[in-house]
């Protein structure tokens, strides 16, 4: 009867920690500072990474820095399919900062010099923090790393956004680490 018992015993520790492992931020990409091309979030509470290709060469995650421009502009564009296999089922997300002076926190709050956007083409639903259609705006996003001799950009965002007709966009355990 012991044996069954530390058997059973065992199998409900490995269950336990295969379930935890299984949790909506295990599946994110891990927060690095190396030049990985990793993006990836919750949005309300689901995992959001990169997904699919639309045909462009271009890639579904496109990082740019110019420090000449408006006092320095980043710009992360990435997309993804909800549903490869059926059409109009694309989510784009752009983080947009200007008059970036380098690591540190930038608000996405309106008139600020930093924009959050996601448009979803399933629901119709288009957020951005910038849309005087947009009542409720909050969130930041935090460059832990710009550098341009590397080619390396890396940090971590989150923000809540609302529309009228849309659900709350809340978007929490963002993280990316680009080459530029």
């Amino acid at each position: 009867m012991r044996p069954l018992y530390l058997l059973l015993s065992s199998l409900s520790v490995l269950v336990a920690c295969a379930k935890k492992d299984a949790s909506p931020e295990s599946q994110l990409p891990p927060v690095t500072q190396t030049g990985a091309n990793t993006f990836g979030c919750l949005v309300n509470g689901k995992v959001w990474t990169p997904n699919g290709g639309d045909g462009n060469q271009v890639g579904n995650l496109v990082v740019s820095y110019d420090k000449t421009t408006a006092g320095g502009v980043l710009d992360i564009r990435t997309y993804r399919y909800t549903d490869v296999k059926k059409p109009n089922t694309q989510q784009y997300m752009i983080l947009f900062v200007r008059q970036l002076h380098g690591p540190g926190t930038y608000s996405f709050k309106r008139n600020q010099h930093s924009r959050a956007y996601l448009h979803d083409f399933k629901t119709n639903c288009y957020f951005s923090s910038q849309d005087s259609a947009t009542t409720y705006r909050n969130g930041s996003l935090t460059l832990t790393r710009l550098d341009e001799a590397a080619g390396i950009v890396s940090g971590t965002f989150h923000y809540t956004l609302y529309t009228p007709g849309c659900d709350s966009l809340k978007v929490t355990q963002g993280r990316f680490d680009c080459r530029m």
